[in-house]
């Protein structure tokens, strides 16, 4: 199912590129998994593991930064940002998996927005998630319907009163 699917909205985006061009078009209060620059990482682990990796709004990573991709034999690795531009397009696409993340054009990127914390957003959702995997054997997947979903359009509404301002993109 999709958290927001807007194909005809035309909005402002950021396009990051990294050192082994890859490409991510992205919104700005867009999570993604980053390892800021100038912070070591375990260099045993790459990934959500990694505690040197953490969650990020899309419009706070800055060139010199790492993102994750995938490489050409599959594994995950870091790559560092080489251009960050803000760009205007059509169609927004904001799909809910069942591991919250997703490759974009071989960048990992979040399935979340709006709230800074990557572990608190994929429980919130663990209801649709779970409701989706039992009804997905009844009723075939669709592309559902165009803007945000009821559910996260609640969600967002009663997070606005529960959680600090400071959890929330601006």
């Amino acid at each position: 199912m999709f958290i927001d699917r807007a194909p005809k909205d035309r909005r402002q985006f950021l396009r990051m590129k990294t050192a082994s061009n890859r490409t991510i078009t992205i919104t700005p209060a867009h999570l993604l998994p980053v390892r800021k620059s100038g912070v070591k990482s375990n260099q045993d682990s790459l990934g959500w593991t990694d505690s040197a990796v953490q969650a990020t709004f899309a419009d706070r990573v800055v060139v010199g930064d790492y993102l994750l991709v995938r490489d050409k034999v599959g594994d995950v690795v870091l790559d560092r940002v080489a251009d960050v531009q803000l760009v205007l397009d059509v169609g927004a696409y904001a799909p809910l998996t069942r591991a919250g993340t997703l490759l974009v054009d071989d960048v990992v990127a979040s399935c979340y927005a709006l709230v800074d914390s990557q572990s608190m957003a994929h429980w919130a959702f663990l209801p649709v998630r779970t409701a989706r995997s039992i009804l997905g054997a009844l009723w075939p997947s669709s592309s559902g319907p165009v803007g945000v979903h009821w559910y996260a359009r609640t969600l967002y509404r009663m997070s606005e009163g529960l959680l600090p301002e400071s959890w929330f993109h601006k």
